[in-house]
């Protein structure tokens, strides 16, 4: 699949982000999506397991999104004052009023400072903030209550309210906001790739390693292991991964290192009848520990390869000491 993904709320923008893609000769590097706030979320997982390095949507469905922890950047397609003042110069132009009674009902990233933008437009504005799909119906009532002229809001409020036979106006988003975060999705896109490689490398060179190494939470849960660390558990990553690496081996002294930040180098543990040296590394991540990195080598290894060197360097210096007259 391509790796830069557009997830449209509506057919609307979705056929205006089309426009926008072509325009600006992106149309290879961009795969589009019509789903609202639910269905985004399930189109955001799917294209996340298909390996998608950012995802571009709006309103409600991006807001959804980054709280569901998919691991994607989500860019946001912004709505601008410019969009803000449109819809609300349309609707005194729909209720035909001067100063109507307007309700908006948005996610938060949806209007962020909009009451200071409504004082200096003249308007009577009150706002109905939703933090999930779910309260859309029960946020419709209260709406409903307060008898308002019109109310504003992204696709599905606004198509709730018109069957409650409420005036809408759909808050929409401009070509140019559009445009910008097309552009900022290619350059977040350009980032993540560059970053890929760069981690390829360090995998190849990781798993070429005699060490077992580990990369753990900071609830010791395993995030990470490489080739020499997976003979050692005996399982893969992909059946451990999540799990506590404090389990598999409680006598890996990680608590001091995860809690205090102690360091541990060239440390002697017994691991399931065998002798590890361990390297025991907090990730520190401006002043809090989020996690550790562990080595592991087996002393019995290290040992048959000083073995193995002793013999090649003895084996060299009789061989120095034997000359033919």
């Amino acid at each position: 699949m391509k790796k830069s993904v557009f997830i449209a709320p509506y057919q609307g923008i979705l056929e205006s982000g089309q426009k926008v893609i072509e325009d600006l000769g992106l149309t290879n590097k961009f795969e589009c999506f019509l789903g609202d706030l639910t269905r985004g979320i399930a189109i955001a997982r799917k294209v996340e397991r298909e390996g998608a390095d950012v995802i571009i949507t709006r309103g409600g469905t991006a807001e959804l999104i980054t709280k569901a922890e998919i691991e994607v950047p989500v860019v946001e397609i912004p709505i601008t004052f410019q969009d803000l003042a449109e819809a609300l110069l349309a609707a005194k132009a729909t209720t035909k009023k001067e100063n109507p009674k307007i309700a908006i009902m948005a996610f938060q990233n949806m209007i962020r400072s909009i009451e200071v933008f409504a004082k200096v437009m003249d308007v009577r504005l009150k706002l109905y903030l939703l933090e999930s799909e779910e309260e859309i119906f029960s946020t419709m009532q209260s709406v409903l209550d307060d008898h308002p002229d019109i109310l504003i809001g992204g696709i599905h409020t606004t198509e709730i309210a018109a069957k409650q036979g409420i005036k809408t106006i759909l808050l929409t988003s401009g070509e140019e906001s559009l445009r910008n975060a097309f552009l900022q999705a290619e350059r977040v896109s350009f980032a993540r790739q560059l970053e890929k490689e760069r981690m390829r490398k360090f995998r190849v060179m990781i798993d070429y390693s005699v060490q077992g190494i580990f990369s753990i939470d900071r609830n010791k849960r395993i995030e990470f292991m490489n080739v020499a660390a997976e003979k050692f558990v005996g399982f893969p990553l992909s059946q451990v991964k999540g799990k506590s690496l404090a389990t598999i081996y409680p006598e890996i002294p990680l608590t001091a290192c995860l809690q205090e930040g102690k360091v541990y180098r060239g440390e002697f543990v017994q691991l399931q009848g065998r002798k590890f040296m361990a390297n025991i590394i907090p990730i520190d991540i401006d002043g809090s520990i989020i996690g550790a990195m562990i080595t592991l080598e087996d002393v019995g290894e290290i040992v048959e390869m000083e073995a193995t060197i002793r013999k090649k360097n003895l084996f060299k210096g009789l061989a120095g000491t034997i000359s033919f007259r």
